[in-house]
């Protein structure tokens, strides 16, 4: 198959061929396809290539690669059908979504936390970092230590529900108004699909605030 694929010599199949890359244990067979076909050769296997790939826009995946996406991480978690729907607008390259080593909730979220003042917090030492929310007048503080295993907590501040979303590659959480008029109130939750750093906007786009890091 590699040999006819490199016969053919198109490029639309090397958005998939990066993809199994990734999960093909000896894959030097299909570094040398890539390699054929693109004239390229970056170092770091896998990853060398999905950073070579983000500078390459004009090589446009083969029609039906967003089935075939689905088909690929399915094998995974089947759950991942629901972000990888064939079909579907999307507003960044479908070929930069990867896999983020979680299935789908495998980060769980915080969901109404119990939580309890700060002076009874005695498991904590007094230079622990957290995230500071003021809303409304009313102040919370979210650990560092614990949004490290949660990544997102859903949770409502003095009658509006809110969730505070941290991001772990940059350090940094935005806290979200999650009230969506007419429904009732979303939950947010981890997914399990990070886009590549260099093209992830991790700008704000409806928050209530930034939370800041406080010692």
């Amino acid at each position: 198959m590699l040999a006819l694929l490199q016969t053919r010599g198109k490029t639309d199949v090397v958005p998939a061929l990066i993809s199994a890359l990734r999960f093909v244990p000896d894959f030097a067979r299909i570094e040398a396809t890539l390699q054929r076909l693109t004239g390229a050769a970056p170092e770091d296997g896998w990853n060398g290539w999905m950073l070579w790939f983000e500078d390459h826009p004009e090589i446009k995946p083969f029609d039906g690669f967003d089935a075939f996406k689905a088909d690929f991480y399915a094998r995974i978690d089947e759950n991942f059908r629901l972000f990888l729907e064939p079909g579907a607008l999307r507003t960044i390259r479908l070929e930069e979504i990867v896999w983020g080593g979680v299935v789908k909730d495998g980060i769980p979220a915080l969901v109404d936390a119990e939580q309890i003042p700060a002076g009874e917090a005695r498991y904590f030492n007094d230079d622990d970092p957290v995230f500071g929310v003021v809303l409304n007048g009313d102040a919370r503080a979210y650990p560092l230590r614990i949004l490290d295993w949660h990544e997102m907590a859903n949770v409502v501040v003095v009658g509006v529900p809110v969730a505070l979303a941290y991001y772990t590659l940059c350090g940094s959480a935005i806290l979200y108004e999650t009230l969506v008029a007419p429904r009732a109130p979303v939950r947010l939750r981890i997914v399990g699909f990070p886009l590549p750093l260099q093209q992830a906007d991790i700008r704000p786009r409806h928050p209530l605030a930034l939370a800041s890091v406080h010692r």
